[in-house]
């Protein structure tokens, strides 16, 4: 869920670096969106999955975004993917997900995410959200985005933060 969260901010960044006119109308009638906003929002949503509005958000933000931002979108563009499309029981508490590319691959092994010794081919993770340690870790990375990167952003843009999370 904070993913899609994250992944939301950034499409209405998106939004407004493209629409800057509509920029004061957001921030000026925080009860209502205009129906040109809600329109693009929508569009957004529906064209864009993480991995493409990432791209687009680095690619347009590049001076504004440090190394350790890019890292973690890569991480939680894999993760979202992860999650996405792991095999889920209901008889086990955590998740099994194959890495189909080397990039996807590459970003989860970083995170000590690796098959067990002798594990057959081919590879399989198990993402054990349950594991303190490595969830909190997954969140901090998601908590730094938002209160860091996306806030950065959205300052550059003269939009209230607060208003977009």
């Amino acid at each position: 869920m904070k993913a899609l969260w994250i992944q939301g901010q950034m499409c209405d960044l998106l939004i407004f670096k493209e629409r800057p006119d509509l920029v004061e109308p957001f921030l000026a009638t925080p009860k209502t969106m205009s129906n040109e906003f809600v329109r693009l929002r929508a569009d957004r949503w529906e064209t864009a999955d993480f991995a493409p509005t990432k791209d687009a958000f680095v690619e347009e933000f590049s001076s504004l975004i440090a190394e350790e931002d890019r890292w973690d979108l890569d991480f939680l563009s894999a993760l979202r993917n992860a999650i996405g499309h792991a095999h889920v029981s209901i008889g086990r508490d955590y998740f099994l997900y194959r890495p189909r590319t080397k990039k996807e691959a590459t970003v989860i092994q970083g995170l000590a995410l690796q098959p067990r010794a002798g594990a057959a081919a081919p590879p399989i993770v198990k993402l054990a959200f349950f594991h303190d340690p490595y969830y909190l870790d997954c969140f901090n990375r998601i908590k730094g985005l938002d209160e860091e990167c996306l806030a950065r952003v959205a300052g550059s843009l003269g939009v209230q933060h607060s208003r977009i999370r």
